[in-house]
């Protein structure tokens, strides 16, 4: 893995409250997601680097939810005004949310990472009726970023770049608590 920049931002992905489970009982792959993630926002408190959790919400009933960071919310703006140009991301669900947010990172110009193992999915209904593991899917959705919309990394390689960097006295840990809603029409 390349060296991040220091202002390299980690998303977290619809984490807080439950956002991207599917109702009903769907099963969930990467049951050791959250203590990656938990990793990396340690070691991004620790490095100084800008942590935005990002939500999936919308303030009007019935309005549509895209299932990306950037589309319909403030996301982009805050991370051009902050200078960001490279994308770490976590959370839920990996062909959806994450997915979205990655192709669409891409087309803006942002250099993406998606980190395999701090990213889950659940399982999915598709025609008729046939069921797909979360495995699969989780494992399908990677393979399609891979190479073109984003690099597939995983926590122990993003954790060990960031060992590899020089310590500076940086001012103290950044946590930059940004929801990205989707805003109304």
């Amino acid at each position: 893995m390349h060296r991040l920049p220091h202002n390299t931002a980690l998303l977290l992905i619809d984490l807080r409250d439950g956002h991207g489970v599917p109702r009903g009982t769907a099963r969930r792959n990467n049951p050791a997601m959250e203590e990656h993630v938990r990793q990396l926002v340690q070691a991004w408190r620790t490095s100084g680097r800008p942590v935005i959790p990002v939500d999936h919400t919308t303030r009007w009933p019935g309005a549509p939810l895209h299932y990306s960071a950037v589309v319909g919310t403030t996301l982009e703006g805050e991370l051009a005004r902050r200078g960001i140009g490279t994308l770490v991301l976590t959370g839920l669900a990996t062909d959806r949310c994450v997915s979205t947010t990655a192709r669409m990172a891409a087309n803006l110009g942002f250099t993406t990472y998606v980190v395999a193992d701090a990213t889950a999915t659940f399982e999915r209904l598709g025609p008729g009726g046939r069921r797909y593991c979360a495995d699969d899917v989780h494992a399908i959705a990677l393979a399609e970023l891979n190479g073109e919309f984003a690099t597939i990394v995983d926590t122990a390689s993003v954790l060990a770049t960031l060992m590899a960097e020089p310590t500076l006295d940086r001012g103290g840990p950044q946590y930059a608590q940004t929801t990205a809603a989707v805003e109304e029409p």
